[in-house]
């Protein structure tokens, strides 16, 4: 099993260890890739007790279930994980009301 963490190059070529989700998206996506597992009236009700709060029916929020659907057919299929990783980041960052470049900041 793994720990959720990465190994990717620097700019130096020195190897980076750390976790594919920024810290202040993991609630977000985790939310996301339980989504079909809560009951939907409970999952809204999680959502809108965030802050900021979340719509279930946002297309930001279809978004990133999008993502992570797109993450798990990449990955089942053997392709690369990055474009869908980066879309993952990109519509969570979208949801914390942060830049997709600066992912898990709240401006």
């Amino acid at each position: 099993m793994t720990d959720g963490r990465t190994s990717r190059l620097d700019e130096g070529g020195e190897a980076v260890f750390g976790h594919r989700v920024p810290a202040p998206l993991r609630p977000i996506v985790q939310l996301a890739r339980i989504r079909s597992l809560v009951e939907p009236a409970r999952l809204a009700q999680v959502l809108r007790s965030l802050d900021p709060p979340i719509d279930p029916n946002s297309p930001a929020w279809t978004a990133l279930g999008a993502a992570l659907d797109a993450y798990d057919h990449a990955e089942q299929a053997n392709l690369d994980l990055d474009p869908a990783r980066r879309l993952i980041l990109a519509a969570a960052a979208l949801l914390r009301r942060a830049e997709p470049g600066t992912p898990g900041a709240q401006p």
